[in-house]
């Protein structure tokens, strides 16, 4: 989740670009999520993931500044661990916690995720967010036009590295590079056992999992999980708390290779039928101008 809507949005973390993003979030100041996405039309197919083709990117990656706070992309932060416990789609709810001047406000959001060959896509329902004008809440700006999904697609794979977010009701999307440091493939893991602990009535192994970026960077997330299937990933992020509870979870095994080439064009591809923004701005305006034709 990475789209920053300049002033008009607080923070955001899973539908979802840091241009566009399950949302990219920067310590101590929230914005609305980054998850990254699909290709647009008329983009070349994956390059494979030989040494040489990775070089550059490698290099690329570890010459960002490390002395700049780096906004956070959870929707490729949470894919990488769910990919080591190698689940490949899951759904819950997203507890976004934004503390303002000691007070802390909650909001829960429905949430699924699918994964596939590096590629990553995040779907938010956002009809909890708030609707009034008035409200500065997360994903204020897209429910004061009507909006209520929010969908991300990250396609990194590769030299291929682009990440989009779609808003199926007004049929449109934009699109911006995924920088290469956020590509899963290249974040490692280092996991410490905690032991059991009960989560909702259920034992739990917990555990801190440190993802480990490429520029050197660390950031740590705390999980819980029965066997390998994963209940609940927690991130913070300054005084922002990510949650994301999961029901239901689904592996490797049993995803067919059918299944597999079925889900790529349903879920990983933006549909022909959307068109294609250089700014979430522009698409909030145009959904607008729709709904209120005399205001124009």
């Amino acid at each position: 989740m990475k789209f920053a809507i300049r002033q008009t949005a607080v923070l955001c973390a899973l539908v979802l670009m840091g241009a566009p993003s399950i949302a990219q979030v920067t310590p101590k100041r929230a914005e609305t999520p980054s998850r990254q996405g699909a290709p647009g039309r008329g983009v070349g197919v994956a390059q494979p993931l030989t040494p040489e083709a990775m070089s550059p990117i490698l290099s690329q990656a570890a010459t960002v500044s490390r002395s700049q706070p780096r906004a956070f992309n959870l929707d490729t932060a949470l894919a990488r661990i769910l990919a080591d416990l190698k689940i490949t789609g899951a759904s819950g709810k997203f507890e976004l916690s934004v503390t303002n001047n000691g007070k802390a406000e909650i909001t829960i959001f429905p949430l699924s995720i699918h994964l596939l060959d590096g590629q990553v896509r995040t779907e938010l329902d956002i009809s909890a967010a708030p609707s009034r004008v008035d409200s500065k809440g997360p994903f204020s700006v897209f429910r004061q036009v009507g909006l209520t999904r929010v969908v991300n697609l990250t396609q990194a794979s590769g030299s291929l590295r682009l990440t989009s977010m779609m808003f199926p009701e007004a049929k449109a999307y934009v699109t911006r590079e995924l920088p290469a440091e956020d590509m899963p493939l290249l974040i490692r893991l280092e996991k410490k056992p905690l032991g059991q602990e009960a989560l909702n009535g259920l034992a739990c192994e917990k555990s801190i999992v440190t993802l480990v970026y490429p520029t050197g960077e660390k950031r740590d997330a705390r999980l819980w999980q029965t066997g390998g299937t994963p209940r609940q990933v927690v991130f913070e992020v300054g005084e922002t708390l990510l949650t994301i509870r999961l029901r239901e979870a689904q592996g490797v095994s049993e995803l067919r290779a059918q299944d597999a080439a079925l889900r790529k064009v349903a879920l990983f591809e933006t549909p022909k039928d959307y068109t294609k923004y250089s700014e979430v701005e522009q698409i909030i305006a145009n959904v607008s101008a729709r709904q209120f034709p005399s205001r124009r």
